[in-house]
């Protein structure tokens, strides 16, 4: 019931276009649906949905940076809709803030999830997953591990102008992907994934520059343009890698004598700063983490009467086929 009033809430708030109204009172609601930190609840993607349409992806980031790790139905009530409502909105809010290698996590959660039949919500998420990863790891990744297979083949019939936009991508040629985008533009109009879109065409350019550094060490501007396929030649490869610099996406110098970039290796630089190496604890902690939950959970089935009695039925079973 407490449930159902939260979805009501959000979607009263929305229709009478005040979804800001909603987002403070679902916050409060994930915390007193919440056994503990980390249960996922229903009350997950009425939030995110809420600060999604409010325009305030912010408000629900520590709620969604916040690690889950029970899915429990009979404590939390949470459905499989809910679980995957949650990676869709959970993956849109990581890719309004930019957060695009996280989006993708997000929403291959839902993707790999057991099915027998393909969701909508699903289809959402590939779209949307096809479009991240493009942007942050300049390819389309395959379906992720144990994906089922029935996901797979309705996948790519269902998101075929995404997955035909990723093989434009793979040209590595601008004006290849731009047709194709210019092409489905009402496609990404009917699923309001346009700004993904074209941040996902603008994301080639940039990512033949950084490819363009681990193989040279020294370029001209016109050179870069003209391998990186930039339309507005020198100064607009100039533009380019001047914003990339700030954006600490490459490192590098430009010389305004003579044109010329020069790429500098800055992997020794990568691992020596302070915040590579509280992220490394930070991953290392997280790992230990896992482990202790993987060690108590397999000792929870072990102890499992349910568990224990069917162990040794099955192990009655195949001795008696094997005494015959």
């Amino acid at each position: 019931k407490f449930a159902r009033v939260c979805a009501e809430l959000v979607a009263v708030a929305v229709v009478k276009r005040r979804p800001a109204s909603a987002v403070a009172p679902m916050l409060r609601a994930v915390t007193i649906a919440t056994p503990n930190p980390d249960h996922l609840t229903p009350q997950h993607p009425h939030l995110f949905r809420a600060a999604l349409e409010a325009k305030m992806p912010d408000a629900a980031l520590a709620t969604l940076n916040r690690r889950v790790y029970e899915v429990d139905p009979k404590t939390t009530g949470v459905s499989v809709t809910d679980f995957l409502q949650y990676c869709l909105h959970g993956g849109e809010i990581y890719a309004s803030l930019g957060r695009h290698e996280e989006a993708c996590d997000m929403l291959e959660h839902a993707v790999r999830a057991p099915a027998s039949a393909v969701s909508e919500i699903v289809v959402k998420c590939y779209k949307r997953l096809v479009l991240c990863s493009l942007i942050a790891r300049g390819e389309l990744s395959r379906f992720p591990r144990h994906t089922a297979s029935v996901v797979q083949r309705n996948l790519k019939s269902a998101c075929s102008e995404y997955i035909a936009l990723a093989d434009a991508y793979r040209t590595r040629k601008p004006e290849v992907l731009e047709a194709k985008a210019a092409e489905c533009r009402r496609i990404w109009a009917r699923d309001g994934l346009e700004n993904l879109a074209r941040d996902a065409v603008k994301s080639l350019v940039v990512g033949n520059v950084a490819r363009l550094t681990r193989t040279y060490l020294t370029l001209s501007l016109e050179d870069i343009a003209r391998e990186a396929g930039l339309a507005g030649g020198a100064v607009a490869a100039e533009r380019t890698i001047v914003r990339m610099i700030g954006d600490d996406e490459i490192r590098a110098t430009v010389s305004q004598a003579d044109g010329a970039v020069s790429f500098h290796d800055a992997s020794g630089d990568l691992f020596s700063t302070s915040s590579f190496s509280a992220k490394l604890v930070s991953c290392v902690e997280e790992a230990q983490e896992m482990s202790e939950r993987l060690r108590r959970a397999d000792e929870s089935v072990r102890s499992d009467r349910a568990f224990i009695a069917r162990q040794a039925e099955a192990s009655h079973g195949s001795l008696g086929g094997s005494l015959r």
